[in-house]
């Protein structure tokens, strides 16, 4: 190597060291940044992660997979130019995680298996430390799964995890509490809506975290360990809580929230893309399980599953949707696994965005981005692309589905035969057991003892290994896919399908030979068939179960809307029954007031026609005696008495009882006391309200008929001029107001209180009714009309002198 060489990579050295030395320095400016990105970034609260009410209302998650982290700055990279040999490190890997927070600001970092290189960390503690040191320094919220190299250094899968949760600012949780589950890290977290919005109680985004395993701890199954059953029944029961949830009061939603699943190893359907139908690109084989757990048909029948995300195989990074699920792989991320030179290390992003009302109110989750992030000089953005959208009429809409053209889910032979030109790498299937080649093309025949080959598919014992036949040298047959049966060596099916297909005997001896191999195979086949066709026949009363309880699903809600319905109606009559009631009540009291003024007016008209039946008579009788005394009785009119049937009745100002003796003209109305119309109250009649011209003092006397018959006012009721028999009960009302019953008595309060609240006086006396008639015939009064009265009125200094007209004094009542 020349002195420029030398010199660029001396440079490059202590670039990487001041970058690793400078990450403490800038740690406090990187977290404030972080702290305001404020564009709809998501916040932090004690019960998990929440929208924030930015202005885009987003929320975004950074993946970055295959770190395989070791000792730091002393361990090297690979797949990276020569040239750049010398000064790559894990530092490349710290300083890549640095540059693509800073670009992204990301709500939360996942961290999604083989985060370290258990074979070459001296320290698992520390190495996970220094791999997860960029979150935990900038103090963002993350979470990790487990992959398949992460417990190969100094601690169990178990202890690696439970180290993890114990760092700073991580959300990853060991396993969910009372709960009999295998693996180490499955949890879940949820993503409430914006603050202050009618979704804020409720989680939006769903984010599922499961451990796919390491290695097959079954000794008939070689290869990568799978989801196992517990792990699928614990999601099951979650995303079947979280839907109920959302899709509940208060604000319940039509559609479940969209939920995102993350773990390490590949499911075996990543096999069912090829270049026409994903977003990406595909440089090697599908490292996944040998068997086929049925993890998919699970999340496809929860619902609200959209997408997967995993990482494994390094030079992978495409996205392809199968049965309404998109399958996504993150791409090489750390220095120290294994990639391509030339072809950069990568992260994956995904966005979700919340819908927004046109009153500006946020709303559940509307749609679901993605990219990645190159590690060059440029950090790149690439294969942006939309993996869900719930579109304007609330349905889900997507990219390309690929199940419309596929009979299955899997197809093996993209596992067992790698692409034309595609790298597997070495390093990689050496430590972990399960390299699988290309069958490899042979003139003559090859047995089992003089191959390299691992094969895993034929699964035929025989004392004398057939010959291998290359499918290549076939015309290809198209053929149709085989359907996952879950936990099954679905890779053996496809072997004995592949052999039917394409095995064409040479000669008569190779038929001899290969007849009792193609009629075990036709067997087999025959015995595959029938289990199928019951798994159909099983599959379909699920369908049928699950189509049925749909049915009495919208039954029973079409049958709560119109429950809702009617009991909205019921509420209505009882609120219009209330106003009927209320405007029932208030015609009675208005009732009881007119039947009150009716009772004082009929009780006045009583009193005027009393009266003026006594002035009738008065005047006959003055007629009378004039005729007999002749002409001295103009002489002595000022003298002479006049007698008239009258009687007096309250003062109509101050409501004095049997006090009213002064006449008000010109309405002549008897309706004040002497000690009133002395105050002034004779201005104006307080009867009719007519402006008074003068008044007239009457003075009553009282003449007791002997042989009249003489009658007690408790003798009748007050209101129905009942008589009450002496030994009946008598109801007093006010001390001198007799009734005969209670409800007789009853009816003159109501009467009362109506006229009191409507400012009319009324007083329930025998002297202001018609009652007072029957008491007249008892007293027998004379009008006594004198020309002195001016003498007797003036009589105390208090007193008013009562002038006629003329000036005269006015006859005076006695």
């Amino acid at each position: 190597m020349d002195s420029s060489s030398l010199l660029l990579s001396s440079l490059l050295l202590l670039i990487l060291a001041a970058a690793a030395a400078g990450v403490s320095v800038d740690s406090r400016e990187e977290r404030s940044a972080l702290q305001r990105r404020g564009e709809g970034g998501a916040v932090v609260t004690p019960g998990g992660l929440r929208f924030s009410g930015g202005r885009r209302g987003e929320f975004k998650i950074l993946q970055v997979a295959d770190m395989h982290y070791a000792d730091g700055r002393s361990t090297g990279c690979l797949d990276v130019f020569p040239n750049q040999t010398a000064t790559c490190s894990d530092l490349n890997t710290t300083a890549f995680v640095y540059r693509v927070i800073r670009a992204e600001r990301p709500d939360l970092v996942v961290f999604t298996g083989d985060n370290i290189f258990g074979f070459d960390a001296t320290d698992a503690a520390k190495s996970l430390d220094m791999a997860f040191a960029p979150a935990v320094t900038l103090e963002l919220p993350w979470a990790a799964v487990l992959g398949n190299h992460d417990q190969e250094s100094t601690l169990s899968r178990e202890g690696v995890m439970r180290h993890i949760v114990r760092m700073r600012h991580t959300l990853s949780r060991l396993n969910p509490d009372g709960t009999d589950i295998d693996g180490f890290g499955n949890y879940n977290l949820e993503v409430y809506g914006s603050e202050g919005s009618s979704l804020a109680n409720k989680s939006v985004l769903n984010l599922y975290f499961l451990d796919s395993g390491d290695y097959s701890t079954v000794p008939s199954i070689p290869g990568y360990g799978w989801i196992k059953p517990s792990q699928q029944v614990w999601f099951e029961r979650t995303s079947s809580r979280l839907q109920k949830e959302y899709m509940s009061k208060p604000e319940a939603q039509k559609n479940a929230a969209p939920g995102l699943v993350y773990f390490h190893i590949p499911l075996p359907e990543y096999g069912s893309f090829d270049a026409s139908n994903f977003t990406g690109v595909r440089q090697e084989g599908i490292s996944s399980a040998s068997i086929n757990s049925g993890f998919f048909t699970t999340m496809v029948e929860a619902g609200d599953v959209k997408a997967v995300f995993t990482g494994h195989d390094h030079l992978n990074d495409f996205c392809g949707k199968l049965t309404g699920i998109q399958l996504c792989y993150a791409g090489g991320f750390g220095y120290h696994a294994y990639g391509k030179a030339g072809w950069s290390r990568r992260a994956r992003v995904v966005s979700a965005y919340l819908e927004k009302t046109v009153d500006g109110e946020w709303q559940g989750v509307k749609s679901i981005k993605t990219w990645k992030r190159l590690d060059d000089q440029d950090l790149s953005t690439i294969d942006s692309q939309v993996l869900w959208s719930k579109g304007n009429n609330g349905e889900e809409t997507t990219g390309i589905d690929l199940s419309q053209g596929l009979q299955g889910f899997l197809d093996p032979s993209a596992i067992v035969f790698t692409e034309a030109g595609g790298a597997v790498n070495p390093r990689k299937r050496a430590r972990e057991g399960t390299r699988v080649t290309e069958v490899p093309m042979a003139d003559g025949p090859t047995t089992a003892q003089n191959t390299d080959i691992s094969n895993l598919f034929f699964l035929q014992s025989n004392s004398v290994s057939p010959p291998y036949i290359s499918l290549a040298q076939f015309p290809s047959k198209p053929t149709t896919p085989l359907v996952s049966t879950g936990l099954q060596l679905a890779f053996g099916a496809q072997q004995k399908q592949c052999t039917m297909n394409h095995v064409r005997p040479s000669s008569p001896a190779l038929f001899e030979e290969l007849t009792p191999h193609l009629t075990q195979c036709q067997d087999e086949i025959d015995g595959y068939l029938s289990e199928q066709g019951e798994l159909l026949q099983r599959t379909l009363a699920g369908k049928w179960r699950s189509h049925c309880r749909s049915l009495v699903s919208a039954a029973a809600a079409a049958a709560r809307r119109r429950i809702r319905a009617k009991e909205a109606e019921v509420e209505q009559a009882l609120r219009h029954r209330v106003e009927l009631e209320e405007r029932l009540a208030r015609l009675k009291v208005e009732s009881l007031a007119w039947r009150g003024k009716a009772a004082a007016a009929q009780s006045h008209a009583a009193v005027l026609h009393a009266q003026l039946q006594q002035a009738v008579e008065a005047a006959a009788v003055a007629r009378e005696r004039e005729g007999e005394s002749g002409g001295t009785a103009a002489a002595d009119d000022a003298g002479s008495a006049t007698c008239v049937d009258m009687a007096p009745g309250s003062c109509r100002a101050c409501r004095r009882r049997n006090a009213a003796t002064v006449l008000v003209l010109p309405c002549r109305h008897l309706c004040l006391c002497v000690d009133c119309a002395a105050a002034g109250a004779a201005a104006s009649c307080p009867a009719c309200g007519r402006v008074s011209t003068r008044i007239v003092h009457v003075f009553f006397s009282v003449v007791v008929d002997e042989e009249a018959p003489r009658h007690h006012f408790h003798d009748a009721c007050f209101l129905c001029k009942k008589p009450i028999a002496g030994n009946k009960d008598i109801f007093m009302y006010r001390g001198d107001t007799p009734f005969c019953s209670r409800e007789c008595r009853w009816e003159q309060m109501d009467m009362d209180e109506a006229l009191e609240k409507d400012g009319v006086a009324y007083s329930a006396s025998p002297a202001s009714s018609s009652t007072q008639q029957a008491f007249s015939a008892k007293r027998k009064p004379s009008l006594i009309m004198a020309s002195n009265c001016a003498r007797r009125t003036a009589s105390g200094p208090t007193q008013r002198s009562f002038l006629s007209a003329d000036g005269q004094a006015p006859p005076c009542f006695s």
